[in-house]
């Protein structure tokens, strides 16, 4: 019964992220409950992710500040949904960091 509201209430958020208001107790309820239904929570879709996935997208292709700028607001406004794509962005600011560190050591090859 406890674990029937929070992951009801974690479904309906993963439906209308943008139209709920999330005061600090419900968004401790999410939380917690993202953290316990982990599995499902990351195969829900939500209308966001096609947001989160074309910015990703976006910046690995060409890693300019706007683009920079379409995750991190993303980021903001939906953390509980961006924590899905947290692989995926790390992978790419690794790849990003890798390509600036291969510029620093060809540059000081020369």
């Amino acid at each position: 019964e406890g674990k029937v509201l929070p992951g009801t209430l974690l479904k309906i958020y993963a439906t209308y992220p943008t139209n709920m208001n999330l005061p600090g107790k419900i968004r401790d309820v999410l939380v917690k409950a993202s953290g316990e239904m982990s599995h499902q929570w990351l195969r829900w879709e939500t209308p966001l992710d096609h947001q989160f996935l074309s910015a990703v997208s976006s910046l690995s292709i060409q890693s300019v500040h706007r683009q920079q700028h379409a995750i991190f607001d993303l980021t903001k406004k939906h953390p509980l949904i961006a924590v899905k794509y947290l692989s995926k962005i790390a992978s790419v600011i690794i790849k990003d960091a890798e390509v600036l560190s291969s510029f620093d050591g060809e540059a000081k090859v020369r």
